[in-house]
């Protein structure tokens, strides 16, 4: 197996755990999130399970996000970049 793939296969299995973590606090097919074009347009999703799915990310990586991160994240690609980046500059909390 080369590295792209190995990153790409990396990559793919974070946005998969997301989209189960999302699917579950939203009670929804993961399926169903990482099928929309966007977070806003994810089934059953509004602010407080928002918030809920945000947090069970945050507690599943050990990471925490900054407050302005859970509102303006627009996809699930976009949110697994940002916990990939956390967790390569160290910034995993100890709730791992």
């Amino acid at each position: 197996m080369t590295a792209p793939s190995q990153a790409t296969e990396a990559s793919d299995s974070m946005e998969a755990t997301i989209c189960a973590i999302f699917g579950r606090e939203l009670g929804v097919a993961p399926e169903l999130v990482a099928q929309a074009a966007s977070l806003s347009e994810t089934p059953g999703l509004e602010s407080l399970r928002l918030l809920r799915a945000m947090t069970s990310v945050e507690k599943h990586f050990g990471t925490e996000f900054p407050d302005e991160v859970v509102f303006s994240v627009k996809s699930i690609s976009e949110l697994a970049a940002i916990v990939r980046a956390q967790l390569a500059n160290g910034h995993a909390t100890d709730g791992r």
